[in-house]
């Protein structure tokens, strides 16, 4: 492997391809939480690792190299960590090898096309980016509970009635009074359910990503990523109430 030229940091924007997780510390099972603080630390850790992956910016020149050889480069030039997943070998008669030539171009972009290259993913666990086969289930799927009894319960207003005054001419004369409309009722747990899936998609939802209702709170096993989307919706019901 041969790599040259030097690296500058930009602000050169790319759009990333991996499929993220926050890092292992959430609430234990049975700990309600509304999901917005959950990870927060090792979240700031990820979001900073994927800022050098952007900004940091590199000149490659890789012939017949190894796949890990030109992880280790680009975890060197932009101070991320990278962990090959043992299946990425798996079946193969050696490791993985590259031909490729770049030229200033992010550690990202780079990142992508190697994976592109392979069929490969890669995504946030442990504190480091994990490099698997795309069609490998490893993502980390942890257990929170969200305390959603402020959004089902419903919210009892005492609106009177709109007092409008005749105009002239007619025949009734007076004020006319029109009373209240009926209040909207509360969404209920399952329509949470339906709109937490509808966002996130259904192929989110396989034999390990469960949802189990629990007096008025909501028990969810997902991975990290799909809690930050969760969670999110949640927080927009919050705030449109």
């Amino acid at each position: 492997m041969r790599a040259f030229g030097s690296f500058t940091r930009g602000a050169v924007p790319v759009a990333l391809w991996f499929t993220l997780c926050l890092a292992p510390s959430a609430p234990a099972f049975g700990q309600a939480s509304d999901g917005r603080e959950s990870g927060k630390e090792d979240g700031a850790r990820r979001d900073a690792a994927i800022a050098r992956l952007r900004a940091t910016r590199v000149s490659v020149e890789w012939e017949n190299a190894a796949l890990r050889e030109c992880l280790d480069h680009l975890a060197i030039v932009a101070s991320v960590n990278f962990v090959v997943h043992p299946k990425v070998n798996a079946g193969a008669p050696e490791e993985l090898r590259v031909t490729m030539s770049l030229r200033d171009v992010t550690c990202g972009a780079a990142l992508r096309l190697l994976a592109d290259l392979h069929a490969l993913k890669c995504f946030w666990q442990h504190g480091v980016f994990m490099v698997a086969p795309r069609d490998l289930d490893v993502e980390e799927v942890v257990a929170i509970t969200y305390d959603t009894r402020d959004l089902v319960m419903p919210i009892t207003d005492f609106p009177g009635p709109v007092i409008d005054i005749a105009p002239r001419g007619d025949n009734q004369g007076g004020a006319r009074f029109t009373p209240p409309e009926e209040p909207k009722p509360a969404p209920t747990l399952d329509d949470l359910i339906t709109l937490i899936k509808t966002v996130t998609g259904d192929q989110a939802w396989t034999e390990r990503a469960t949802i189990t209702k629990w007096n008025g709170m909501l028990i969810i096993n997902q991975t990290r990523e799909m809690h930050l989307k969760i969670a999110e919706v949640l927080g927009m019901l919050r705030g449109n109430r």
